[in-house]
């Protein structure tokens, strides 16, 4: 495989996560990923010390992507507001698309550091945006003015983490994607003031999850 060190590590890791956010950690063979790039899997070693080493690796660059582009979303000087709620809906609900319950019960059992990482992410980082969101929607009159967003994020937080938690993804035939997409429904069309609801030219907003 030709191209420099860093970029033949990066289509190892494009690979392998494939892989793993489809069968897990435990499932995943080596070299069928090997395989699959053209190489052995000898030759896969050199570039990282363990299949652990390309999981973690995997998990890390992807949970750092989501929490820029999160950021870059809610932060934006350049998209108005129902972009941004649009957009924000979206890559939510495309990043928990690939959470399957054999990934996400392997996290939890054979790497709790990283579940506990995800977790952060979910219920620490993730609610700060949605309330800066919230903010800035109540402002402009989208979302209605009496809304308590210490209480609304509680509550989104609350439901996503016991939603989209393997025991719960185990036991039912939803996929982490199809809950979050119906929580968000919910959950934004109750905040819209009535004047956003009138709006036809926000219809989209509600049905942004279906795109």
């Amino acid at each position: 495989m030709s191209g420099t060190e860093e970029e033949i590590k990066q289509k190892i890791l494009n690979a392998s996560a494939k892989h793993f956010f489809q069968w897990g950690y435990q499932r995943v063979v080596v070299d069928e990923i090997a395989s699959e790039l053209g190489m052995s899997k000898k030759t896969l070693y050199q570039y990282f010390k363990s299949k652990e080493d390309i999981f973690r690796e995997v998990l890390n660059r992807r949970l750092t992507i989501v929490l820029c582009e999160c950021e870059n979303i809610v932060y934006s000087k350049e998209l108005p507001f129902n972009a941004k709620l649009k957009n924000l809906i979206l890559y939510h609900s495309g990043m928990l698309a690939v959470l399957s319950p054999p990934l996400m019960k392997d996290l939890q059992f054979k790497f709790p550091e990283l579940w506990e990482k995800l977790n952060e992410l979910r219920l620490q980082k993730i609610p700060v945006l949605v309330n800066d969101l919230l903010e800035e929607g109540m402002k402009n009159g989208f979302f209605r003015s009496n809304i308590d967003r210490q209480l609304v994020v509680l509550i989104f937080t609350t439901l996503i983490d016991k939603l989209i938690h393997p025991s719960v993804l185990s036991g039912v035939s939803y996929t982490a994607s199809e809950i979050f997409d119906e929580i968000m429904k919910l959950f934004y069309w109750g905040l819209m003031s009535e004047e956003a609801r009138k709006d036809s030219a926000l219809q989209e907003i509600q049905n942004a999850s279906k795109v």
